[in-house]
């Protein structure tokens, strides 16, 4: 039931986020990055977190569970997921359309596109890393600390889903109300979905470990976006394809950014809920 739940306020967030911002602007604004270069140096950075994250859960591994069995295993398979989104994510990052031949107006549209699905994804992997942070301070004994680094999570994550609509914004020809929409719907969606999930419905939320089986659907989502910019791969050279990603495929960034915002904070819920 808690599946189908959460799916439902993921696919309402995107619907409405559409609803918002189906009409598009004329043309991106001018770009401000050289996206290649960027997806270049973004490609070693991702690579280093993952690198972190998956030596973070080995050396916890090593150590053992002690007398906190459910929530080491919460960090240790949070940590796994991390290093799992975010090889994914620099795979992304190294493939995303560009190079000195993309210069057209078709390679720029498609690269931006790109770039703005990957970042979604990037902070999803992000996400999962920082997550891990109050369960294992929680475990070590550092209760009043892990209470403030989940506030400070908090900030980081709406933060962090406002950027991703700012860059949606640069990037896309997405209109500025459905990009500054994604953070306030994600905290709101969120907040309603929690507040019905363990004041009215309780089969709403997952049982057990909260944190791991959001955990689980920060991954689903991020693979979503990885077969989103896989697809975005093949529309080169197919005239048809292009056509429909140059109409439509602003609304599908918005609707899939919109979700990570959703997902993103959710978990933060069931980190302050569960540790």
């Amino acid at each position: 039931m808690w599946i189908a739940g959460i799916a439902a306020v993921l696919v309402i967030g995107a619907g409405v986020n559409l609803t918002i911002g189906w009409e598009a602007r004329a043309r991106p604004g001018p770009p401000l990055w050289n996206i290649p270069v960027l997806n270049q140096m973004f490609t070693g950075v991702v690579g280093m977190l993952a690198g972190f994250s998956v030596t973070a859960a080995v050396f916890l591994a090593s150590l053992g569970p002690g007398e906190g069995g459910a929530g080491f295993e919460a960090v240790v398979s949070t940590l796994i997921i991390s290093f799992l989104i975010l090889i994914a994510v620099a795979m992304m990052y190294a493939s995303t359309p560009g190079g000195p031949m993309a210069t057209g107006e078709v390679d720029q549209m498609l690269a931006g596109l790109a770039n703005v699905v990957t970042g979604g994804v990037y902070l999803l992997g992000l996400s999962a890393s920082w997550f891990a942070l109050p369960p294992l301070l929680t475990l070590i004994g550092l209760t009043r600390v892990a209470e403030s680094i989940a506030w400070l999570l908090f900030a980081v994550a709406a933060f962090e889903s406002a950027r991703l609509g700012a860059i949606a914004y640069r990037l896309t020809v997405a209109r500025g109300r459905a990009c500054l929409a994604i953070p306030l719907l994600g905290i709101g969606l969120a907040t309603v979905y929690w507040l019905v999930a363990t004041r009215v419905w309780p089969a709403l939320w997952p049982p057990g470990d909260t944190l791991l089986g959001f955990e689980y659907v920060i991954f689903a989502v991020a693979f979503v976006g990885f077969v989103i910019q896989t697809g975005l791969l093949l529309v080169h050279d197919h005239m048809r394809s292009y056509q429909w990603v140059a109409q439509h495929g602003h609304r599908v960034a918005l609707a899939y950014l919109q979700a990570v915002s959703i997902a993103v904070l959710l978990a933060w819920f069931a980190v302050t809920t569960a540790y």
